[in-house]
């Protein structure tokens, strides 16, 4: 048997990767905010762990009066992993470092 959770992620991998290629995709919240109150989303990406309750709310918020549909992840090292949030390291045991994203955009519209 396959564990939803793994074939969602990997649908959502697979979707996010294409929207990074073709430079659709916007990170964070300030690029989310313009994206959605510009009616340019296709759906948004909102992490459970978002660091202030008032970030959680204000995506939550707009996605509902622009009837953006909202997919909620639990954690935002994934997301971060997922939208291929990376920083370079110097030392030698680990090349980069896997940066957190609490929410993140896939624009259907340019």
């Amino acid at each position: 048997m396959i564990n939803k959770t793994i074939v969602i992620e990997r649908m959502l991998k697979l979707m996010i990767k294409e929207a990074k290629n073709k430079n659709r995709l916007g990170r964070g919240l300030k690029e989310s905010i313009k994206i959605i109150s510009r009616n340019k989303a296709g759906f948004c990406i909102l992490a459970n762990h978002a660091k202030w309750k008032k970030y959680r709310t204000t995506i939550l918020y707009l996605s509902k009066i622009h009837k953006i549909p909202l997919i909620v992840i639990w954690s935002r090292k994934l997301l971060g992993r997922l939208t291929g949030l990376l920083r370079r390291r110097k030392t030698i045991k680990k090349k980069y470092k896997i940066l957190s994203c609490s929410t993140c955009v896939i624009l259907v519209k340019k």
